[in-house]
């Protein structure tokens, strides 16, 4: 559902997913390497913290977006699928 409601193409909502991944292996050799010899408990509070703001930051345009609407030609409103001559009526450009 992300990705037609914001209308990403499989390669763009792989590539956000493979970011993700790629920062957090980067991440892990950092903390790693200096979180051997510190505060132990310390380091994994202030990393449950890191996580949970960047699972709100993730997280908003879920919450910050319109609500999503299904339009269909059935509705007698715009459905790019079927009718090209159709403005865009995806969120792809969200401010």
């Amino acid at each position: 559902m992300f990705c037609s409601r914001f209308q990403l193409g499989s390669a763009e909502a792989g590539l956000i997913s493979s970011c993700y991944d790629i920062a957090q292996c980067v991440c892990l050799l950092f903390v790693t390497y200096l979180g051997e010899r510190g505060h132990k408990p310390q380091w994994l509070g202030w990393g449950f913290v890191t996580m949970g703001i960047g699972s709100i930051i993730f997280s908003l345009p879920r919450f910050i977006a319109p609500l999503y609407e299904i339009q269909t030609a059935s509705q007698g409103k715009c459905n790019a699928t079927v009718d090209s001559s159709c403005s865009d009526v995806g969120l792809r450009s969200f401010r």
